[in-house]
């Protein structure tokens, strides 16, 4: 460092020498001993390789060297300017030569040196790694669908550099493409109203700033209903068979549940018809002098529709049965 220094200035040797010990002279005691050793150490040795710095995480950076000299232990200096250095550790071995900074802020550019020390010198690595933090991702994605044509988005920003936000989404679980940006970093959700109907949707969110974007959030999914089909009628064929009706008003269905309950409440399945273009089924199964609802849902093969409303009907008492024969009076 001494030697980049007199470098700079231009200074001859000697001339450097002179002014270098009357800031030893100056110094407070704590500071002599280090600045004696880059007095010594004007032309430093070439000991040490190149410096490298890899984030590890949005606040942590690790940095690696090597050396070909048994040194007493190394200073690590850090700047977030590229010229003010400050020292951030004192390595005490000479058998380390990691050091991993904790105390980085995401999103922000940091140049490192490292020193070499033995008791009489310091060596100067050959360069300055620097390393830009990643931002921290969004956390806590959730999506709810709020409609068969609306999937809600809501998470949590954890970044202090965010200025917005980037909304993926995969209709595959593969393949994810950007649909929106979100322009406030204050607005935390975001109501896509591009789906379709009767589809399972993956979404993740990336926080962007000023220079960087951050990884993907956790992934969110959510599957969005078929319309509900529209039950029309209700006829009773015969006092125990009952024939219902309904219109399908959603393309993407596949087939139909029909639902019976007899207290208009408890709703039991009572058959499934495997295919779009049904629009009716007869009940069969009813008894005489009896009310019964019916409801009808759709689906395919992700999802299922609310259940139309509801209809009712009241089957008819049994006819009189016709005596056998033998009592029927006899004929003139």
């Amino acid at each position: 460092m001494a030697f980049g220094l007199r470098q700079q200035t231009g200074l001859s040797r000697k001339n450097w020498r002179d002014i270098w010990r009357m800031i030893i002279k100056r110094a407070p005691k704590q500071q002599r001993v280090r600045q004696a050793c880059m007095l010594e150490d004007l032309e430093p040795r070439t000991l040490m390789s190149a410096v490298t710095a890899t984030a590890l995480s949005p606040t942590s950076v690790e940095l690696n060297w090597t050396h070909s000299a048994a040194e007493t232990g190394y200073y690590v200096l850090r700047s977030s300017n590229g010229t003010n250095f400050t020292q951030i550790a004192k390595l005490g071995s000479s058998t380390v030569t990691s050091y991993t900074d904790t105390t980085v802020l995401s999103d922000h550019t940091y140049e490192y040196e490292v020193e070499g020390y033995l008791k009489t010198s310091i060596t100067a690595s050959p360069n300055v790694a620097t390393v830009t933090t990643p931002m921290i991702a969004p956390t806590g994605l959730t999506a709810t669908e709020t409609s068969p044509t609306s999937i809600q988005l809501a998470w949590t920003n954890k970044d202090t550099t965010t200025i917005g936000y980037y909304i993926l989404r995969s209709s595959n679980g593969g393949s994810y493409t950007e649909i929106a940006q979100v322009t406030s970093v204050n607005t935390k959700t975001y109501t896509d109203r591009s789906v379709s109907t009767g589809t399972t949707y993956s979404y993740r969110v990336e926080a962007y700033s000023a220079t960087a974007t951050s990884a993907v959030s956790n992934t969110a999914s959510a599957t969005t209903p078929l319309f509900a089909p529209t039950a029309a009628t209700t006829t009773a064929l015969t006092n125990t068979s009952v024939h219902i009706t309904w219109t399908d008003n959603d393309s993407d269905a596949t087939g139909y549940y029909v639902l019976r309950a007899t207290n208009g409440v408890l709703f039991t399945r009572i058959a499934t018809l495997n295919s779009n273009s049904a629009d009716s089924y007869t009940d069969s199964s009813v008894a005489s002098a009896h009310t019964y609802q019916y409801e009808i849902e759709a689906f395919n093969a992700v999802a299922t529709s609310a259940v139309s409303k509801s209809v009712a009907i009241t089957t008819p008492l049994a006819g009189p049965t016709a005596p056998p024969p033998s009592l029927q009076p006899a004929s003139n």
